[in-house]
């Protein structure tokens, strides 16, 4: 399910939850396997105005997706895998990404818990930023013909969550996230980061009902 909450939520999710959070949560692997094939495939139409066709082909976008999960007596594994590829209607300016996805749980016992999981994708695309002229909307102005844009995002984190008793619980999430990106134009520009992210968190349940949560965030990174 997908949780949107609105406003501040720091004290819960970290020091990046200033205006709001979108959180994710995945589901529970069943102890039964389970594999999803998912695929698609579509056509673009001819544009309207025939003096705005540059290309006497239909262009096409599909993908394919695989994920497949599974519990092991105390592991539970769930691992996911895609590819898309969108070329446009537009002159210079196909979209190609293959990605994944893994999530790994332990469970060592009902107090004690700890998740490894990780997910990214490699990019490549082409720049289509303006047009060439108002006779050739669809099409880049010649300079711009053939360049590139590969980039890649990765991000790798772990979760351990320790129950003490029924009043008190800690919990533990390191990351790392990294992100590349080159413009092959004329610019050659190009960047390469990195956001390391480590989160320490407790949770103290008072007997009047009332709930203290508390923690400790470091958070550095480096941009090239």
């Amino acid at each position: 399910r997908i949780e949107i909450i609105k406003g501040a939520s720091s004290s819960l999710y970290g020091s990046s939850a200033i205006g709001g959070v979108i959180n994710l949560l995945s589901k529970k692997i069943s102890s039964n396997p389970l594999t999803f094939i998912k695929s698609y495939f579509g056509l673009y139409d001819n544009v309207s105005h025939k003096q705005w066709r540059w290309n006497s082909k239909l262009r096409n976008f599909s993908g394919l997706s695989v994920s497949h999960s599974q519990k092991f007596d105390k592991l539970c594994v769930s691992v996911s895998i895609y590819r898309t590829e969108d070329y446009g209607y537009r002159k210079n300016d196909y979209d190609k990404i293959f990605g994944g996805y893994f999530k790994l749980s332990y469970n060592f016992n009902e107090n004690s818990v700890l998740g490894i999981w990780g997910t990214g994708y490699a990019r490549q695309r082409e720049s289509f930023i303006y047009w060439k002229d108002f006779q050739n909307i669809l099409v880049p102005p010649d300079g711009d013909i053939g360049n590139k844009q590969p980039s890649n995002r990765h991000i790798l984190g772990l979760t351990y969550n320790y129950v003490f008793n029924d009043k008190f619980s800690l919990s533990f999430k390191p990351s790392v996230y990294r992100t590349f990106w080159r413009d092959e134009s004329e610019s050659r520009n190009k960047s390469t980061s990195y956001l390391y992210r480590s989160e320490l968190q407790s949770i103290f349940k008072f007997n009047g009902g009332a709930v203290l949560i508390n923690g400790v965030e470091i958070q550095t990174g480096n941009i090239e």
